[in-house]
């Protein structure tokens, strides 16, 4: 019997697919920790939109630091290392980690959609302590989901080209698994994707009838263009995520409902490293889109590179003490 957990693809691939993923892994964790730093450098001024996309990196960061590893490596090693254990647990991080990114770009929306008809509204009752509550249920919500698998309402195993883990779509088809497929899909993915939809297409209605009543005020025009360009920029966030993740359920339906019909094992792969690359979209979206974000970044990285000289400056300054005494008392004997 074929060994599920061993590589379907070339070896050449297979590094290619540990470069890549080493690539995205760095490129995700720096962006997303500059990202958590920034903002919790200006705590104390984050409104409800900018605590929603400090959870959208900590969940990115955490998909790449709890997942991404154990992908490189099984890769470099041309096999799943840990068998089933570590596919279960792969499968759950991945799981978690999705389903917190798009409830919280769902919630994202929400908010950007009631502050486009209301600015003032959201202030009243959405404070810190509410938002905080809400953050931790999403959490919850998305934890939920991903034990089902565990607990014997579907199954995670490894995937076609044998270096990844999610749900095992091809064991699925019976009936308790099918149920499990249509329910996740449906209020994780659907429709968390129908409500961005609508929110983005009422907020740009909104906007669209703003601009056309300001156009003879220069100042309110302005800020209905500041506006714009948040707006577009979560409205850019959101389509990337679902634009990656579309494909890969794509494949994940066919496995499901063309058991006679496998996809060669690059067809299956592709996909997954396209949603694997997501966790690196938000800091380069937002770096490109926001002034502010750009302000605040190369800031960091000026503090950091003054830190890291004066701490040179002192280490050369406290060998140089220890080097004069040694020379005295070398002269003293």
């Amino acid at each position: 019997m074929e060994n599920p957990y061993k590589s379907k693809l070339p070896n050449d691939v297979n590094y290619f697919i540990a470069g890549y993923l080493l690539i995205i892994a760095i490129a995700s964790v720096l962006g997303n920790v500059i990202l958590i730093i920034t903002s919790l450098r200006r705590f104390s001024k984050l409104k409800a939109p900018e605590f929603l996309l400090v959870n959208l990196a900590l969940s990115d960061l955490l998909g790449a630091i709890f997942m991404y590893p154990l992908s490189i490596v099984s890769a470099f090693s041309h096999e799943w290392l840990g068998g089933e254990l570590t596919c279960a647990y792969y499968g759950l991080m991945g799981f978690l980690h999705g389903g917190a990114s798009i409830t919280t770009f769902m919630l994202l929306a929400i908010v950007r959609c009631i502050i486009s008809f209301s600015a003032h509204y959201p202030r009243k009752w959405l404070t810190r302590k509410k938002l905080l509550i809400i953050i931790a249920l999403v959490w919850i919500h998305s934890l939920w989901w991903a034990l089902m698998p565990l607990w014997g309402w579907g199954k995670y195993g490894p995937e076609p080209h044998g270096l990844s883990c999610t749900l095992a779509w091809g064991e699925l088809r019976v009936a308790g698994g099918l149920s499990f497929i249509f329910s996740s899909f449906a209020f994780v993915l659907v429709f968390p994707a129908i409500v961005i939809v609508t929110c983005y297409t009422c907020v740009a209605c909104r906007l669209s009838v703003q601009h056309s009543r300001t156009e003879g005020c220069r100042r309110m025009s302005r800020q209905i263009r500041v506006v714009q360009r948040v707006v577009l920029t979560a409205v850019l966030m959101s389509a990337g995520f679902l634009v990656a993740w579309i494909p890969y359920a794509a494949v994940s339906f066919w496995l499901i409902f063309n058991p006679t019909s496998p996809l060669p094992p690059v067809f299956s792969l592709l996909p997954t490293l396209f949603a694997k690359s997501t966790t690196t979209f938000n800091p380069i979206i937002l770096y490109i889109m926001s002034s502010h974000f750009r302000s605040n970044a190369r800031k960091l990285a000026a503090d950091i590179c003054l830190g890291v000289k004066a701490r040179v400056a002192t280490a050369e300054t406290s060998l140089q003490h220890e080097c004069e005494i040694m020379s005295n008392d070398n002269a003293l004997s």
